[in-house]
């Protein structure tokens, strides 16, 4: 909704004893102090996921070693908000860390304690999504195709005079003039006749 202020770019985010690089993207008014989008979550392989017990859980990969994946404790929020997780990182306001520290990760301070107004929100517990059951549907509800063995049996017959038009209730005057179907002249008064006589037959058909 804003004009973003700037980027700052490579931002060390700390998840745990885990860096990540990030491309942060700064704005004067934001209703969070951290959003973390796509790009995040493809960069960090984070994974979501939901627990029989209705409970989330959150890890991110190791980009050093993708096969460690670290886990983000979460808890449910306590508030009219239902299916909301709080999810706790570090402060970006804190000192940046030392480079002694990025390539020494055994060295990394441990996280601060959860922050209540940094929130992730989930669609809906596992326990109250529907889960399709295998039914029948009903006759009336039903889609019947018919394709008959000869279409033109079941045309009404044209008639051999053809009689001037008049309108109705679909096709009426003003919508017929609008249709320009003799514009270069290139049919007979009596093909015309017999166009205007189908489009009105098959009223139902027009949109």
């Amino acid at each position: 909704m804003n004009w973003t202020v700037g980027c700052t770019k490579n931002l060390m985010l700390q998840v745990g004893d885990m860096l990540i690089k990030i491309h942060a993207h700064i704005v004067k008014h934001a209703s969070f102090e951290i959003l973390l989008g796509q790009p995040f979550r493809r960069t960090a392989l984070c994974r979501i996921e939901d627990l029989p017990s209705s409970e989330v859980e959150v890890s991110v990969c190791d980009p050093t070693n993708i096969t460690r994946r670290v886990y983000v404790p979460t808890w449910p929020h306590i508030g009219h908000t239902m299916a909301v997780k709080m999810l706790s990182i570090i402060n970006l306001a804190s000192p940046p860390l030392c480079p002694e520290q990025v390539l020494m990760p055994h060295k990394f301070p441990s996280p601060p304690p959860a922050d209540p107004t940094i929130l992730i929100l989930k669609y809906k517990q596992v326990d109250k999504k529907v889960q399709p059951v295998p039914t029948t549907l009903p006759k009336e509800y039903q889609t019947v195709c018919c394709i008959p063995k000869d279409p033109h049996l079941s045309l009404p017959p044209l008639p051999t005079h053809l009689p001037d038009f008049t309108p109705g209730e679909h096709l009426s005057q003003e919508r017929l003039n609008k249709l320009w179907l003799n514009c270069d002249n290139f049919l007979w008064p009596k093909e015309l006749k017999l166009v205007q006589n189908v489009l009105k037959v098959n009223k139902r058909a027009l949109a």
